[in-house]
């Protein structure tokens, strides 16, 4: 009796084994992106430059194919300061050196624009000649007006991003995540982001990625967002973590499987389907196509993306029940953080 228990363990465990390793196969064609790597504060711009080719290295030898650097403005725009060109040159990756372990330079980079809204007014700054040049536009709301705001009528935005680093005292959302906001997200064709770098770094921080997670997962019972993950500020005390903050495709899976709770479609797909979707949604606002062939955007889609993308279009219109799992909350009403997120 014993030892069919062993063996049926051991077959259970292997057959989860080979259920994960399905998630980010080597061979799967899907492109593998990390759609938020803020652009490095050195204001030198050889260690600025030096920084990037570090944080594409270590992007590339573990897996991706794109990377977003990213341009954050603070309210209105500047002009001739925060366009595309002057903000993220490509003389930045232009000509990085093939380094060891790396076969070849491959990885395609893209521009990305990160707004940070309080004052409603400030969103309408955003269109035309201000986003000109770049492939992503994402706002970070700061309060529950913005949150709205950037979830029903902000179409230039395509994507959410959930700071849960921005909220009362550095560790909570600034905004309640609400069922009809992100209803209204998910009209829209919107995606909601989940930066992970910050709470690998800050241990006061893992609670807040937790219970924002919980947040989403309670506010769409009954939908089904679009779910993707970026790496996200990688500052800790003013000290830029660089490649160390980085974390390969399959550790990013597994964090959100196991300690964020989502079901196994939303975990194996933050990183393909969900940026895919974004940029597919950006293509689509700035120049009407449908597929993704920009100088910067040289994503490659199969048939079976194409088809994936128009069942979540159809399926985002229905309503049906989600088996994304939640984070049960302790005795004193906190949520639960399991161990292995340390380990990450």
């Amino acid at each position: 009796m014993a030892g069919q228990k062993r063996a049926r363990s051991q077959k259970q465990s292997q057959s989860s084994k080979s259920a994960r390793k399905k998630v980010l196969n080597a061979n799967d064609p899907r492109p593998v992106l990390d759609l938020w790597v803020p652009l490095p504060k050195d204001a030198d711009s050889l260690p600025q430059t030096v920084m990037v080719w570090r944080l594409l290295d270590r992007l590339e030898s573990t897996g991706f194919s794109h990377a977003a650097l990213t341009h954050t403005v603070y309210g209105r725009p500047t002009p001739n300061t925060d366009d595309a060109e002057s903000a993220l040159p490509d003389s930045l990756w232009k000509d990085r050196p093939v380094t060891k372990g790396i076969k070849k330079a491959n990885i395609k980079v893209l521009r990305r624009l990160h707004v940070v809204v309080e004052n409603l007014v400030d969103l309408g700054r955003y269109n035309g000649p201000a986003i000109d040049g770049y492939d992503l536009v994402s706002i970070s709301p700061r309060n529950d007006a913005a949150f709205s705001a950037a979830c029903s009528s902000a179409l230039a935005a395509q994507i959410i991003t959930l700071d849960y680093t921005a909220g009362r005292g550095g560790n909570q959302l600034p905004f309640k995540i609400g069922a009809v906001d992100v209803r209204a997200a998910i009209e829209r064709k919107a995606v909601f982001e989940i930066p992970y770098a910050p709470a690998i770094l800050n241990r006061n921080q893992r609670k807040a990625i937790i219970q924002t997670c919980r947040e989403l997962q309670v506010a769409s019972l009954g939908v089904t967002p679009q779910v993707l993950v970026s790496s996200g500020p990688r500052t800790e005390r003013n000290f830029d973590a660089g490649p160390m903050a980085l974390r390969m495709p399959s550790d990013v899976v597994n964090l959100l499987r196991t300690v964020m709770h989502f079901d196994e479609q939303v975990s194996s797909q933050a990183l393909t389907m969900g940026p895919n979707f974004a940029l597919e949604q950006s293509k689509r606002y700035r120049f009407g196509k449908s597929l993704i062939t920009d100088i910067h955007t040289e994503a490659s889609y199969t048939d079976e993306d194409e088809k994936h993308l128009e069942i979540l279009d159809q399926g985002n219109r229905k309503t049906k029940g989600t088996s994304s799992k939640i984070a049960e909350p302790d005795g004193d009403g906190d949520v639960v953080i399991e161990d292995g997120f340390i380990a990450l």
